[in-house]
């Protein structure tokens, strides 16, 4: 089995690579049963896939893509597999820095209103998706949702 491959330096997993080395050293079908693997991007957020996956030989920064407010798992390069083979499967998924675009006016009670609209918003972007809405952190720009698969 091979560890997966993780070549953006702002991506990094739990279980870290080098903790995936030691266990698979001490456990050759280690990959094939991770709980609750997570891969974070230090500036757009993190993505827990729920339950045991095999991650056996993944490149995970080709088959993870975050982007400001998104996030894509496998695509054109890095087709899916089934749902609930590998990591097309149950997550969630926090996404980091998700604003509203600013208001000309730029005034408190403006912005005040314009995030609890935009909570709002993406609840109702999360649900017509497919996805579960966990919340919204207007302070924070923290946005949080579970889903089915990818």
């Amino acid at each position: 089995e091979e560890v997966p491959l993780v070549t953006d330096a702002r991506v990094t997993t739990r279980p870290s690579v080098r903790q995936m080395s030691l266990s698979l050293e001490r456990d050759p079908k280690y990959l094939t049963a991770v709980n609750n693997f997570t891969v974070i991007h230090r500036d757009f957020g993190s993505v827990v896939f729920l339950g045991k996956s095999d991650i056996s030989g993944l490149n995970i920064t080709d088959v993870v893509k975050f982007r400001r407010g998104a996030l894509e798992v496998y695509n054109q390069r890095t087709p899916a597999p089934p749902v609930g083979i590998g990591l097309n499967k149950q997550a969630v998924v926090t996404l980091e820095g998700v604003f509203p675009e600013k208001d000309a006016r730029d005034d408190d009670a403006s912005d005040a209103a314009a995030a609890s609209d935009y909570g709002a918003y993406l609840k109702k972007v999360t649900e017509d998706q497919g996805a579960k809405f966990l919340g919204y952190d207007e302070d924070k720009g923290r946005w949080q949702m579970r889903v089915k698969h990818f």
